[in-house]
């Protein structure tokens, strides 16, 4: 049995694609490392992406730990349960869904999830770009000018809610279709990809 951290899958769900043709996205990814004892949470909908990492130390069974390396897709709309002040505990109940445990006004819920344990989700490690500090403009309320790049105004309010730190954004490279990364803290980052060309 183990446990989710629902404030990263509230996060996460605010980045989850909503296409039907690409399915695999309209959910949030978790995969555990035992190697780095971290739960990794990604989500993204192709323009926009949100990674966060919590340091937990699980006693698995073996079955258990094969499942949470190997990764799974959760498709639930986490906004239902926005006032839910905690998980839990996690228990896979069939090859694809999650009986998740929550805690609401001191009463125990129970949530059941269904998941896509096959490997459909992209490979989020090769769009994390590294932390590298460029010189960049500021932006303004509706969109941020960096280098040749426009970005749509709705996304950077969503990653402003999600408390990333829009002054500082770090670019990748100098490449007009670059990601650019914004960093929460040390365990939490947004990627946003420009969805627009020159202005």
């Amino acid at each position: 049995m183990f446990k989710l951290n629902l404030e990263l899958l509230k996060k996460a769900n605010e980045c989850k694609g909503t296409d039907e043709a690409r399915f695999y996205l309209n959910g949030v990814f978790v995969k555990y490392s035992k190697k780095q004892k971290q739960m990794i949470y990604v989500a993204t909908n192709g323009y926009i992406l949100y990674k966060g990492v919590e340091d937990v130390d699980y006693d698995l069974t073996k079955e258990e730990l094969k499942k949470l390396e190997k990764g799974f897709v959760m498709f639930y709309d986490f906004k239902k349960i926005k006032n839910y002040t905690e998980i839990i505990s996690c228990e896979f109940v069939k090859e694809d869904c999650l009986l998740i445990k929550c805690q609401h006004n001191g009463e125990a819920y129970y949530l059941s999830i269904r998941l896509l344990m096959d490997n459909y989700f992209p490979k989020y490690d090769k769009v994390i770009i590294p932390d590298i500090n460029n010189k960049t403009k500021k932006y303004n309320k509706k969109n941020i000018k960096v280098g040749y790049v426009v970005f749509d105004g709705l996304y950077l309010e969503k990653i402003r809610k999600m408390g990333a730190n829009l002054h500082q954004p770090i670019k990748w490279v100098e490449e007009e279709h670059s990601p650019y990364r914004f960093n929460i803290n040390n365990k939490e980052l947004i990627i946003l990809m420009p969805i627009k060309n020159k202005w």
